[in-house]
């Protein structure tokens, strides 16, 4: 499990784009073990996410959570075990570097009242753009 130690924190590297002008819609913090924690609260902020995602060199995707994108059933995942996989707490997501080439683990960012911030898999690239709702997809009912 990782886990963040009060202190631990090596800074965060961004925490910007607020849509109400009050608090942060997302934010990136790279942690002294290497990780890194994402929080993302509104999909306008998917773009700035991924661009200071991409700056760090993890592949990593936040996309959002449509009721017409196509289900995660048609997409290949990786089924191997040597990859960190993401853990949650408080809204965020903690990723570790570790994800195999060819491969992008997805964010799935909803605007959905108690929705928050979920992870798939590693999918093979290329990543799609969107993930199918949880509410709208006939094999999660």
């Amino acid at each position: 499990m990782v886990g963040v130690a009060a202190g631990a924190l090596a800074g965060v590297i961004t925490v910007g784009f607020a849509v109400s002008g009050t608090s942060p819609a997302y934010a990136v913090t790279e942690n002294a073990d290497g990780t890194v924690t994402v929080s993302i609260e509104d999909v306008k902020a998917i773009g700035p996410a991924n661009a200071t995602l991409s700056k760090l060199g993890i592949r990593v995707k936040a996309v959002p959570q449509t009721s017409d994108c196509g289900s995660l059933d048609d997409l290949e995942l990786y089924r191997g075990s040597d990859w960190d996989l993401p853990t949650t707490s408080g809204g965020a997501v903690t990723l570790g570097r570790r994800v195999p080439a060819g491969y992008t683990v997805l964010l799935s960012v909803s605007d959905a009242p108690g929705r928050g911030l979920g992870f798939t898999a590693p999918v093979k690239n290329p990543a799609p753009s969107c993930v199918l709702d949880p509410a709208a997809d006939p094999n999660q009912r």
